[in-house]
């Protein structure tokens, strides 16, 4: 797993003080986030928590509600694979103290809550197509769902800012992977887990240009977690910026992988929902040369 490959080979320190939901402390403020610091958080966690299924919570509504907006109908192919992923959708578990994060955010961080409902969706749609493997794409979607959780836990007035972050408010934002893992090491009282590896490397990329650590990313699961994170900020409208269509959405997508952050296999699954979804929409027919997409790129 990547969690052991000189994973921890430059020093990041913590900014806050990081508690759970039952108010353990897990890490304090200038501590060294590391190997050992993860296994701690583990360590006194929690191994034998009944999962709850999200289809009897709130969860589960808020994602038949996303996939009936239009936005969205690229992941169902217009409604016709709706059904199929609610159903995997409704089969993910999770630990209650997760859920209480995932409320805790829905109610006092909007917009990354909704991101986070989004992306695993797209998460979700891909994986199945990739894996051809219900199992895993429910995973990965369960994966993209707990991702986050770390937001939760950096001040209100700088994740909800409606302005652009100043360099100190931008540092902050690029520790949430560090909390979200300690965070679900904690609660499923293990750290060599995918969700955990996933939260922690999902702003990595294979260029080791991403963020908390600059790690090149290998782990395809972690790619289209990535992959569904960015897509998602990038046709969602922000305070600071709007939103893009999903022409240039996929475009944009299409020429990042092009150009190496993300592995080459996922191109031909982007293109192909592109495709499907000018045919659906009957869009223009858009020129996905190297050069157009290089072009939106930059610009």
């Amino acid at each position: 797993m990547a969690l052991k490959r000189s994973f921890f080979r430059t020093h990041h320190i913590l900014s806050m003080y990081l508690t759970s939901f039952a108010n353990r402390v897990i890490a304090r403020e200038d501590e060294q986030f590391d190997l050992e610091l993860l296994k701690r958080a583990a360590a006194i966690g929690y191994k034998n928590i009944e999962p709850v299924a999200i289809k009897d919570t709130f969860i589960g509504r808020h994602f038949e509600n996303l996939l009936s907006k239009e936005k969205y109908q690229f992941v169902t192919e217009n409604g016709a694979l709706t059904d199929h992923i609610l159903d995997m959708v409704s089969n993910i578990k999770l630990n209650f103290l997760i859920i209480e994060e995932l409320e805790w955010m829905h109610q006092n961080y909007d917009y990354t809550y909704h991101h986070t409902i989004a992306s695993t969706a797209i998460a979700m749609r891909m994986a199945l197509d990739y894996f051809l493997n219900e199992d895993v794409a429910m995973e990965v979607g369960e994966c993209a769902l707990v991702k986050d959780i770390g937001l939760g836990h950096i001040p209100h007035d700088v994740v909800n800012k409606s302005g652009r972050l100043s360099k100190k408010e931008q540092l902050i934002i690029q520790e949430h992977p560090m909390y979200s893992a300690l965070l679900l090491a904690h609660y499923y009282g293990d750290y060599m887990l995918l969700p955990v590896e996933c939260a922690l490397n999902h702003h990595e990329d294979m260029l080791g240009s991403g963020y908390p650590r600059g790690i090149i990313l290998d782990r395809i699961e972690v790619q289209i977690v990535k992959f569904a994170d960015t897509f998602d900020a990038l046709i969602t409208a922000r305070p600071f910026r709007n939103f893009f269509t999903l022409d240039d959405a996929f475009l944009i997508s299409e020429a990042e992988i092009k150009l190496g952050s993300l592995d080459a296999s996922l191109l031909p699954l982007v293109r192909s929902y592109h495709i499907n979804f000018q045919m659906i929409f009957n869009k223009d027919t858009i020129d996905n040369s190297d050069n157009s997409s290089n072009e939106i790129l930059i610009t």
